[in-house]
Parts: structure tokens; C-alpha cells; sequence
């Protein structure tokens, strides 16, 4: 809702001039809740749109009455604890439910053996739901295609988009959308992340295994972050990050500790080295795929200084961790690095160097 005394269309039509926004056809700037009726009413629309991040998407109703213009974020976390082999089946399932959810409906799972969620050491799964709609309807959804998690109206919460982000931010439980805005965080935690792409589903034999090893470390857990929804009519080659059609989920391994037991630190890296290792059978291949932005540096390195490299050998060297991160459009995207910044100014140890000599072709499997 917008107050009267404020012009809200050049908000409107500057968020229009995106070459990634459909034209907008009509404005409308109501100052209640029975103008948005009206409105809608008389022009037979069933459907519009907020501004993102506006804060005005919300508009309370009547669950009795329809709500042509009712826009609810819904979330969940739900915790499913349980035997190893009781929490192998939930994921198992959820690798067939997530990647197929529709567009708006976004399930992730996290897999540890201390959970913050966890009342108790063990194995256990936690799911974090995200729907843009209504409540009642993400429920109704995930009742059909996952009954086995038992959804229930306490499990869920309906909220604005943007509390939604604090919900998924990482901070602590009570935390506001103020908070965002603090740039150093409290609770500081040393970490090791590794990363992987999966493209067909992992057996539960398989997921079994995975649990065993993930029991052995309850400083390590795993976030499985579902694809498909629009990313899956989206090919690889399109835009430099390539990791869209194909790809059912990634898979994020983590391993935090507090600064009393950094003198352990090289075991849990041996821990996440030896899972990630452990893996190899269940994820992409030719080459195995990995998400740029934890950069891993157990997957090659560029010494930036005192360096003995010669500028015609760099991005062969570079290609080691570049075609992991980037498939196909490595070559391109060396090819680009050497036209804008061929003196390789803009830099860091798992940069794209650029390459004055031919580059060779590779042949990847699809």
C-alpha cells in the first residue's frame, strides 16, 4: 500500500525499464485494500505483480473470500530426525520432489550429525521450504508429493520476502531485517567448504554410506541445494555459469570449528578431503563439476608472485580448477580475459589468466 501523498510511478516505471521486465501495460497506485479490489475486479485481472523488495506485497484478506491479489511467502524447517537408515530414505526421496517442485517452490535439505536444530547427537535431516504463495497451498503440495514428511501448519510460517531472507541468512533465531545491515558477523567460525554437482540420483546404499561418514564428524554437515525449476530450461552454454540443465542438486560440504580447536584443524580438513574423495562414484564426471564462488583451493592454485610461469602456459595451468568451475565455457571465457584484460590485472589465485597462444580444444562428455 503506498500513501497518498507519494507519487509511487516513477518507482514503477524505472523497475519497468529492465531489459529482464516485461512491459508493464497499467499502473495502479491504491491507498486501501478495497481500491486493490476494485481495480482488479473491474479489469478481470486474476493475477499481479509487486515490486520486489517493495514491501507492499503483502495485503491481509479473508481466507474466505478470493484473494486475486493475496502474495504470501511461506517457509519451513522442518527437523526429521531418526535412524541413519529412516533419514537415507527422507533424502533418497527428496532428490525425486525437489528438483521437480515448481518454479516457485524451492526445498532445500541439510544432513548432519549436530544439527543447531538437533536436540541430541545423531544423525538427522533438517528441510527449509520457501514457496511464493500461500501457506495452505505449500502444504497441500508437499502432503502429495512427500507425505513422508509429515507437513503441519505448525512447521510453516507466512511471511514478507524480505523476512524471508533473514529466515535464510544464517543468523540467529529472532533476528530482524535490521540485522542484515551489520557487516561483521558475532559468532566467527573457522571452515572448510568443498562443493559438487549430481545429475542422476545417488542410491541409498550409496546416501548410507555418506551418513556413516558424516556420523564420524558432528562438526561436518552437508546442504543440498535442489535445481530444475527454471534453471533446468536454461542450457550450460547460455551465460559463463554453466551449472543449470542437467544438474538435479549441488552439494555443499562444510566443516566449521571455533578458534579453541584450530589446533585440530588438519583433522577436519582430512575429514572433508576424505568425504569429498569418498563421493567421486555418486557426482559429475568428465570433469567434476565444482561451484566457483567456495573456491576450493584443493583444486589447483595460480602463484601470483615470484612466479616462474610463462603468460603462454597460465591458462593451461588455470584449467585445472577453471574447467570444474566453468565446463564448456572455459575456452571462452580465457578468449574474453584476453581481450579485456590481457596484462591480467584483475587477479586472484583462481583467476581466468589471459592466453596469447591458441587454445587447444577439449573434449567433455555430455
Amino acid at each position: 500500500m503506498l500513501k497518498p501523498e507519494r507519487n509511487p510511478f516513477p518507482l514503477v516505471l524505472k523497475f519497468y525499464l529492465s531489459l529482464l521486465v516485461p512491459n508493464c501495460l497499467s499502473a495502479a497506485a491504491p491507498t486501501g485494500t478495497d481500491h486493490i479490489t476494485s481495480c482488479l475486479t473491474h479489469h478481470n485481472i486474476k493475477n499481479f505483480t509487486t515490486l520486489p523488495g517493495s514491501g507492499h506485497g503483502r495485503v491481509e484478506n479473508d481466507q474466505s473470500s478470493t484473494a486475486y491479489y493475496e502474495l504470501l511467502n511461506f517457509s519451513l524447517q522442518n527437523l526429521r530426525p531418526g535412524t541413519k537408515s529412516h533419514v537415507a530414505e527422507l533424502v533418497h526421496k527428496w532428490q525425486y520432489v525437489a528438483p521437480y517442485l515448481e518454479d516457485n517452490f524451492y526445498l532445500s535439505c541439510f544432513v548432519g550429525a549436530d544439527l543447531p536444530e538437533a536436540v541430541s547427537l545423531g544423525i538427522s535431516a533438517t528441510f527449509n521450504g520457501f514457496y511464493l504463495g500461500p501457506r495452505s497451498k505449500a502444504i497441500s503440495i508437499l502432503n502429495q508429493v512427500f507425505p513422508e514428511l509429515g507437513i503441519a501448519k505448525e512447521d510453516c510460517k507466512e511471511m514478507t520476502w524480505i523476512e524471508s531472507i533473514v529466515f535464510f541468512s544464517g543468523l540467529i533465531n529472532d533476528s530482524s531485517v535490521s540485522d542484515m545491515k551489520n557487516r561483521y558477523l558475532e559468532d566467527k567460525e573457522y571452515f572448510k567448504v568443498k562443493s559438487d554437482y549430481v545429475r542422476t540420483p545417488i542410491s541409498i546404499m550409496g546416501l548410507r554410506a555418506a551418513l556413516d561418514t558424516l556420523d564420524k564428524e558432528p562438526k561436518g554437515h552437508v546442504i543440498l541445494d535442489p535445481y530444475g525449476g527454471i534453471m533446468q530450461n536454461i542450457c550450460s552454454e547460455y551465460i559463463p555459469f554453466p551449472h543449470r540443465k542437467g544438474n538435479l542438486f549441488s552439494i555443499q560440504y562444510i566443516v566449521t570449528w571455533k578458534e579453541q580447536d584450530n589446533n585440530r584443524s588438519s583433522e577436519y580438513i582430512d575429514w572433508i578431503r576424505g568425504f569429498y574423495d569418498s563421493m567421486a562414484p555418486f557426482v559429475s564426471k568428465g570433469p567434476r563439476a565444482a561451484y566457483v564462488n567456495y573456491m576450493d583451493f584443493d583444486l589447483g592454485v595460480m602463484k601470483l608472485v615470484n612466479t616462474s610461469v610463462q603468460p603462454e602456459d597460465a591458462a593451461e595451468i588455470a584449467r585445472l580448477w577453471g574447467e570444474r568451475y566453468f565446463l564448456k565455457n572455459y575456452n571462452r571465457l580465457v578468449r574474453a580475459k584476453t581481450l579485456i584484460d590481457p596484462n591480467n590485472v584483475f587477479r586472484n589465485q583462481q583467476g581466468i589468466p589471459p592466453n596469447p597462444q591458441p587454445i587447444s580444444k577439449q573434449i567433455y562428455k555430455e
